[in-house]
């Protein structure tokens, strides 16, 4: 479509353009009741992570299925890859979110890391110097994470009441849509945890 901002398969969306929150949720919902398959579902969560929480960079979403890692969604091809060095590396942000009870918050890859394997081969082979992993359930059980990366840095600062923490670009990421925020004129596209054909997220 012409004019109409898609994330590449490093991610990003030009010009770091930031979605309305009510605007993306809205394609969700839309995505689901029109009985979208799960992968697709999954993939279009992960973009609009990347759409609405700024400073993220690249989304991913991880199942723990059989004492197995599985990425099920991602915004983009180094979503997915970031996971596998995860998943090489025996631990990080990802695994832990699903393992531990607390959100996993890494805010500088490049400093001395708690999972300095998985930190040393991210920085050595993506761009990515942030993440965030955070626990989903899914039936009650600890099942999966959200995990959210960042291409620079990330700066934790005190949540205030209502707000949530994000990523450098904005102090916190607020409850409400920003009046200022840019709605993308079309759609992203994001790849399924497959890699097979690029998923559309309208927003």
């Amino acid at each position: 479509m012409a004019g109409t901002p898609k994330r590449s398969s490093q991610g990003s969306t030009p010009g770091g353009t930031m979605a309305d929150p009510a605007t993306v949720f809205s394609a969700l919902a839309e995505i689901i009741y029109q009985g979208a398959n799960p992968s697709e579902i999954y993939a279009a969560i992960c973009v609009a992570a990347t759409l609405i929480v700024p400073g993220c960079d690249h989304a991913s979403m991880l199942v723990k299925t059989n004492d197995r890692y599985v990425t099920v969604g991602a915004s983009d091809r180094l979503a997915q890859r970031i996971d596998e060095i995860e998943r090489r590396a025996g631990d990080g942000p990802c695994i832990d979110a699903i393992e531990e009870e607390t959100p996993q918050i890494e805010t500088d890859l490049t400093t001395p890391s708690q999972w300095p394997k998985f930190a040393a081969a991210l920085v050595a082979d993506t761009p990515v110097r942030g993440a965030m992993g955070f626990r989903l359930q899914i039936d009650k059980r600890k099942a999966a994470a959200l995990n959210l990366f960042a291409d620079a840095p990330t700066a934790s600062t005190p949540n205030p009441p209502g707000e949530r923490q994000c990523w450098p670009r904005s102090p916190v990421w607020p409850s409400t849509p920003s009046p200022t925020a840019k709605t993308p004129p079309a759609c992203a596209e994001g790849c399924s945890a497959t890699g097979k054909s690029a998923r559309r997220l309208a927003c």
